[in-house]
């Protein structure tokens, strides 16, 4: 079964993983960070992404097919990059944050 990472945010679930509010032994404490190293692993990674595509952290104003398809596509472009040894944080456009959105709005 497919098990997700959470936070103690989420409602405790079968297939989320969240720490434990008071581990009373060492099995339980390296559980715990284990955890958070590796939710901290994976929230610097999608950091990155983010970083080299600014859509996702913008929002997608787009049907929902085409944001189905943007998503993942964009995930293989940030790793075809990281195979090429290309930069983490490419250099930003120049453009400002409204004129982003302006950009997104018009489609």
């Amino acid at each position: 079964m497919l098990k997700y990472i959470g936070d103690s945010g989420y409602e405790v679930r079968n297939y989320i993983l969240t720490p434990l509010s008071n581990p009373i032994n060492r099995a339980r404490t390296l559980y715990n960070e284990s955890l958070i190293r590796t939710r901290n692993t994976v929230e610097r990674s999608i950091g990155i992404w983010k970083r080299r595509f600014p859509v996702p952290a913008h929002g997608l104003r787009l049907k929902m097919e085409t944001v189905l398809a943007i998503i993942p596509a964009t995930a293989v472009l940030h790793n075809i990059a990281r195979d090429m040894h290309e930069s983490d944080t490419p250099q930003p456009f120049d453009i400002d944050e409204e004129e982003l959105d302006y950009l997104i709005t018009m489609g």
